[in-house]
């Protein structure tokens, strides 16, 4: 099975902490986004060569239904100095894309 790509518009960010951000995002295809909670989706970038690469986030959006089209979606995000992925964040201003998939894991109660 294919991985399916979705773009992510940012909405807002804002510091949690000196080393943690909080960011909101919408699918920007219309489409919704349906997870249930323990899961993650992965941003997909380049790194300064041209290589591709991933980081994988959890969905820190609380919710008890499917999320229609539109509906916000959260990640806090741990900056890394120097690391690739922080430098991409820390340059999303709102209305930038990303370039996203998921939702993938599940969440088990042993």
């Amino acid at each position: 099975m294919a991985i399916q790509h979705f773009p992510l518009k940012l909405v807002s960010r804002r510091m949690l902490a000196p080393a943690v951000g909080h960011y909101v995002f919408v699918r920007d295809d219309g489409q919704p986004l349906d997870f249930i909670p323990g899961q993650f989706i992965q941003v997909h970038f380049h790194y300064a060569d041209g290589t591709a690469t991933k980081r994988s986030y959890s969905l820190a959006t609380i919710h008890d239904h499917a999320m229609a089209p539109g509906e916000e979606v959260e990640i806090a995000v741990s900056y890394v100095p120097g690391g690739a992925a922080t430098a991409l964040f820390e340059g999303l201003e709102a209305g930038g894309i990303i370039d996203a998939s998921g939702p993938f894991g599940r969440f088990c109660l042993a």
